[in-house]
């Protein structure tokens, strides 16, 4: 049996369902020890945190738009990077999707994988941002994104 599907997307109907998508990039990222592993989930985490924006736009009502005063989906983007953790998500999201960020680069934002141990048995691999003279682990930003993006959609009954 089929399941039914969004406009060319499998098995993803709401803003909620990316959402949990999301959460569940944050989870695999954070328990995965193997760096190439790590790695592709932190692309994810980071395209689906900055990309919720799309969707939640979409399964807004026309009354909810009026309500929260974000009539257009810039409006919602703004909204978004005034959550710092969803900013570094959009510089990470963008210039992991097109190579390099173009347009509205932050040269401030970078990212580093290093690794920690003293043998290849005890290495770990950490992911950090940097943002400005700030260096945050990659899981912390993305779960700042999360719960931004959580507290958004239930709190305005989005896709309810």
């Amino acid at each position: 049996m089929a399941l039914p599907s969004r406009n060319k997307v499998f098995a993803l109907e709401n803003c909620r369902d990316l959402l949990d998508k999301l959460q569940w990039e944050i989870d695999q990222f954070d328990s995965d020890a193997d760096i190439e592993v790590r790695a592709y989930h932190a692309f994810n985490a980071a395209v689906t945190a900055w990309q919720l924006a799309d969707w939640i736009f979409e399964d807004m009502t026309e009354a909810q738009r009026i309500a929260t005063g974000l009539h257009s989906l810039g409006d919602l983007q703004d909204h978004a990077r005034t959550e710092r953790a969803l900013y570094l998500c959009q510089q990470i999201a963008t210039s992991s999707k097109h190579a390099i960020m173009r347009n509205h680069a932050d040269d401030l934002v970078d990212v580093a994988v290093s690794a920690v141990g003293e043998t290849e048995a005890e290495i770990t691999w950490l992911f950090r941002i940097t943002d400005a003279n700030t260096k945050r682990e990659a899981v912390e930003v993305f779960e700042l994104a999360h719960a931004f993006w959580t507290t958004f959609i239930y709190g305005n009954r989005i896709a309810d």
